[in-house]
C-alpha cells in the first residue's frame, strides 16, 4: 500500500530489466504490469495504460504465446475499460478470445470464460444481440463441460439479460428460471 515508495522502486527494476534482459523478455513484462498497476492504484490510469501497451505489443506479436500474457492483457482490457475506452477495450478482448480459441479450443472452459466476459462487456454497452451471440457460444461450451457449475447458472442469467434487453420476454423468462 505504500505507492509513493513502490512506484519508484518498480521504475528502477524496469530499467534494469530492459537493459539486461530486454523489452520482451517475460520477467520485463511482469515489471512492466506490476509497475502500471502501482500506477493505476495512484490515480494515473492513463500512465498505466500506456505502459501495459507497450508491455501487450510484443505478446501480440508473438500470439499471446508467453508466460504473464493473460495477467498483463487483462490489467489492460480493464484499464482501457477504466477510462471508458470501451471500442479499444472491445478490440482487445476480441483479441484475447481469438488467442483462447487457438490455444484450447472452442470447446474449453477457457474459451467459454473469454467469450462470457466479452458477453458481460456487451451487456454493459447495452449491445444485447451481440451480447446474445457469445453468452450463447459460451453457455453451450459450460452445458457441456460444466453444467451444474455457478458459474454455468451464471452464464445462462447474463443470457437472461441480454434477451430481456432486446424485449425477448418470453424467451428470458424460462432462461432465468433455469439458472435461478
Amino acid at each position: 500500500g505504500r505507492l509513493d515508495r513502490a512506484a519508484p522502486l518498480y521504475e528502477e527494476a524496469l530499467r534494469l530489466f530492459k537493459a539486461r534482459q530486454g523489452s520482451s523478455h517475460p520477467d520485463t513484462l511482469n515489471c512492466m504490469n506490476n509497475l502500471a498497476a502501482a500506477y493505476r492504484a495512484s490515480g494515473d490510469a492513463e500512465r498505466s495504460l500506456a505502459l501495459l501497451r507497450e508491455a501487450a505489443a510484443p505478446l501480440e506479436k508473438i500470439g499471446f504465446e508467453a508466460q504473464y500474457a493473460d495477467r498483463i492483457v487483462h490489467n489492460l482490457i480493464g484499464t482501457m475499460e477504466l477510462l471508458g475506452r470501451l471500442d479499444e477495450a472491445e478490440s482487445w478482448r476480441r483479441k484475447w478470445l481469438a488467442a483462447a480459441k487457438e490455444r484450447s479450443g472452442a470447446d474449453s472452459i477457457p474459451y467459454a470464460d473469454e467469450s462470457q466476459a466479452l458477453g458481460i462487456h456487451l451487456l454493459r454497452r447495452e449491445r444485447w444481440s451481440d451480447a446474445e451471440a457469445v453468452l450463447r457460444e459460451s453457455l453451450a461450451v459450460r452445458d457441456v463441460r460444466e453444467p451444474d457449475a455457478p458459474e454455468t447458472h451464471r452464464n445462462r442469467s447474463l443470457l437472461g439479460r441480454a434477451l430481456m434487453g432486446r424485449k425477448a420476454y418470453a424467451e428470458a423468462e424460462p432462461v432465468l428460471v433455469q439458472a435461478y
